[in-house]
């Protein structure tokens, strides 16, 4: 794909800046029209400081809305004059078709260097492509809309009907495989100053795309100061089947070119039209070359074989890395699989559970499989990736039957061998699992408030009084997480432990006496209580080693989403195998919703624990990981106060760069929020997801806002309890400090507002209401200020006053 640059070319190049400078400035005037009254001087000021930082060996991050504009009209020519002395000499020895896929399309240098590049071969008669085809991709759609524009402008300017471009904002792996052309990746100035952490993942990721698109080389360039990210890449990429062939590879000579003057004109009036004169860019004109590429890589395939997964073993193909792979595979261990949010802890635990299946024929028993989670959603997953994974094993026939939501029974047949697993949510483990009879009637929604309120009627003065100042919510609570949570089933017992994770003392003595009648003589009835009769029925056997009543049928047990089950619901489940090494579990004790701090795995009498810890969030954008990062560790710290650092259960959150970069988490306020989300909807999406938000524990007015905004936008939208949504993902959630009716906030905030903001796998937005609930804004205040994306002047005004706010009750 190589040949030499004859004069002549060089000189047909020549006309490319003026070319490039008309199309430019064209492109830019369309798109500042048609977003006049969208941009603000403070948006517009916000994306200019964002570009001077690439200047500053700063990263930029490109999710301002007016972030295209500015970066076309100031770094086109360099970029289109870069691509162009990469790629014309590979462009002048291809014969046929092409495809190229630029990996971080920006506002389109690539495709727009190779329409110049095909126009002047042209011209010198040295043409013999017949069609090159350019599939740009970038994670910010504000690029993406500037790049269609100046490509339009420049191929209708100059006529070039063999080069097709699109344009689109989504991630490297949604890129389609194409049948035909052969197909060469390139990613201009792809790297950001923090890639140096990340050069393996996205190596990896290099890889696997050109894998998928039978890619037979890789051209990568970047600017001085990232050269040595650039060799790590390099490297990374050498230990597998890639070889560097830069010193066989010729880089065309710099291109002679004019100024820019209609991008320059365009940039003076714009921005003194919004008083932005003051800045050091606003006077400098933007130039169209410079001598020589700071740094470039030119990896070609090495012959062989392309690999069709990341790993030899097939079965590994839904998995991203070795950490997964080694956590999916059975082992003869007592296991937990803990994992930040988006690290892949379900797909292991559900690969985990269809290989355990999956040996059926060598094993004895026959697998007998129990799996339970939380809350019905999570179960309705597990179910669907573990028929996924089972149904693409090969010798495996399966019936599947669904019960109701939450309840799967699969039936699975294994080279003649039948292997059964039973998918239930956890309030139906007492009665289906450990043999308790069913409530007697109906608990309706205010069950247990009525019962609350008759039992606390037959009190003392003073008692009934204690009980009105706890609260309903608290009592439940204080029933599932100590009580029964603790075991402590008798009042002895009661009386007497240290309350694990509890904000709101009870002292020792009159006062717990008062709760323990209260709630157990009798105990009230309740799906709790449900879970108290099934740990009574086997106390024997969980804290004596005793043979219990319970007739374990269940060879293996797993279960999902563990930081939500009590220590006596573990010890419990650890009972129903035959064997206690074969319980597995998996979670993060940073995303404790229901039980917040109060989570704690117990030791199992005869077995230690193993654990594999999934390091790094594909879910999550790298933007969201960083604003969130100082709450992770605010959350984890909270956690190793009160146990060891072998048994915390969380990992810190970090990104997988290479999945994507995405968006800084986006700050509104209360008063503008009906308005403006709708502007944030139809700017920030991302091509192929479906338009999906969750509105997470938000308040009254929120929840009115978003359905509005969503319906406008023609976007589905989901509202309601996290403890519903728990476990799943949405391209956009939006959370907010609106007042809400959470129980006992004090203690689970800041694990459910987490829980609540690690859902999203794009975009996440941030409402602040000024008469906001006070601690769920110290809590949002906690967050990365440097990593956000404000609206307006007033969010970043919300957001100063959230951060040095009153502390959050810890």
């Amino acid at each position: 794909m190589t040949a030499s640059v004859s004069p002549e070319l060089v000189d047909q190049l020549q006309s490319s800046s003026s070319l490039l400078d008309r199309a430019t400035a064209e492109a830019c005037r369309h798109v500042i029209a048609r977003h006049a009254t969208e941009w603000s001087a403070w948006e517009i000021e916000r994306g200019l400081a964002e570009l001077a930082g690439l200047g500053r060996h700063r990263d930029c991050t490109y999710d301002r809305p007016s972030i295209g504009v500015s970066y076309a009209l100031w770094y086109q020519g360099k970029r289109t004059h870069d691509a162009l002395r990469m790629l014309a000499p590979r462009i002048a020895g291809v014969e046929g078709s092409l495809r190229i896929v630029d990996l971080g399309c920006g506002t389109g240098a690539t495709a727009c260097a190779v329409a110049l590049a095909v126009v002047a071969l042209d011209r010198c008669g040295l043409a013999a492509v017949t069609e090159i085809v350019v599939d740009g991709v970038d994670s910010s759609p504000f690029m993406v809309e500037v790049a269609r524009e100046i490509f339009a402008a420049l191929v209708r300017d100059m006529g070039c009907s063999c080069v097709r471009a699109t344009f689109r904002s989504m991630p490297w792996a949604s890129v389609a495989a194409a049948d035909g052309a052969p197909t060469a990746i390139v990613g201009g100035y792809l790297l950001d100053h923090s890639d140096g952490a990340h050069a393996d993942e996205i190596a990896q990721r290099l890889k696997a795309l050109a894998d998928k698109l039978s890619a037979s080389s890789i051209l990568l360039s970047t600017a001085a100061g990232k050269g040595s990210q650039l060799k790590r890449v390099q490297t990374a990429l050498e230990r597998d089947e890639w070889q560097s062939t830069d010193r066989n590879c010729e880089l065309g000579p710099a291109i002679a070119g004019g100024q820019f003057g209609e991008c320059h004109a365009l940039r003076m009036s714009w921005y003194k039209r919004h008083g932005l004169t003051a800045d050091r860019l606003w006077r400098s004109p933007p130039s169209w070359s410079s001598d020589r590429l700071a740094a470039r890589l030119t990896m070609n395939r090495r012959p062989g074989r392309i690999a069709v997964t990341l790993f030899d073993d097939a079965r590994d193909g839904r998995l991203h890395d070795a950490t997964q792979a080694t956590a999916a595979s059975p082992e003869e261990r007592l296991t937990v699989i803990v994992g930040a949010a988006g690290s892949g802890k379900t797909i292991v635990l559900s690969e985990r559970i269809a290989r355990t299946v999956a040996v059926a024929q060598r094993s004895e028993p026959t697998p007998v499989v129990l799996v339970t989670a939380f809350n019905k959603a999570v179960v309705d997953l597990i179910a669907a990736e573990v028929v996924r994974a089972l149904e693409a094993t090969e010798g495996v026939t399966l019936k599947h039957t669904m019960r109701g939501e939450g309840d799967h029974e699969l039936r699975v047949v294994v080279r003649g061998r039948t292997a059964r697993v039973e998918l239930m949510n956890r309030d139906r483990l007492p009665v289906r699992v450990f043999e308790v009879a069913h409530i007697k009637g109906e608990l309706k929604g205010d069950w247990w408030k009525r019962e609350i309120d008759r039992r606390a009627a037959k009190l003392a003065a003073a008692d009934r009084a204690l009980v009105a100042r706890l609260g309903h919510d608290f009592l439940e609570d204080e029933l599932e997480r100590v009580i029964y949570g603790l075991a402590c089933l008798d009042l002895a017992q009661y009386a007497n432990v240290d309350r694990i994770g509890r904000v709101t003392p009870l002292a020792k003595g009159r006062t717990r006496e008062v709760v323990w009648r209260l709630l157990m003589e009798p105990p009230i009835e309740s799906y709790v209580n449900q879970r108290v009769k099934a740990y009574r029925k086997h106390e024997a056997a969980v804290t004596h080693a005793h043979p219990a009543a319970l007739e374990r049928k269940w060879t293996h047990v797993f279960v999902d989403e563990c930081q939500d089950f009590t220590r006596s619901d573990i010890r419990l489940l650890a009972r129903a195998p035959r064997d206690p090494r074969h319980l597995c579990m998996a979670g993060d004790a940073s995303q404790a919703i229901h039980l917040g701090r109060p989570y704690n795995r117990p030791g199992i009498a005869g077995a230690q624990w193993k654990t594999h810890l999934l390091e790094g969030s594909y879910r999550l954008p790298l933007r969201v990981c960083e604003a969130l990062q100082p709450l992770a560790r605010n959350i984890r710290s909270s956690h190793l106060a009160s146990r060891l650092e072998d048994d915390l259960d969380t990992v810190l959150l970090r990104s997988r760069k290479a999945s994507v970069a995405g968006f800084r988490p986006i700050v509104l306020t209360g008063q503008h929020v009906a308005d403006q989300l709708g502007d944030v909807l139809r700017a920030y999406v991302f091509e192929g997801e479906r338009q999906r938000l969750l509105a997470a524990d938000c308040g009254r007015r929120t929840r009115e806002a978003a359905g509005r905004a969503a319906r406008d936008c023609s976007w589905m939208v989901e509202q309601g309890d996290m403890r519903k949504y728990k476990g799943l993902e949405w391209p956009c959630v939006v959370v907010t400090n609106e007042r809400r009716s959470w129980r006992d906030t004090s203690e689970a905030a800041s694990e459910r507002l987490f829980t609540a903001m690690t859902r999203t796998t794009a975009l996440l937005v941030i409402v602040l209401w000024e008469d906001g609930d006070a601690d769920t804004t110290a809590l949002l205040g906690r967050l990365d200020g440097d990593r956000l994306l404000f609206w307006d002047e007033a969010a970043s005004t919300a957001f100063d006053r959230a951060r040095h706010g009153a502390p959050a009750t810890w």
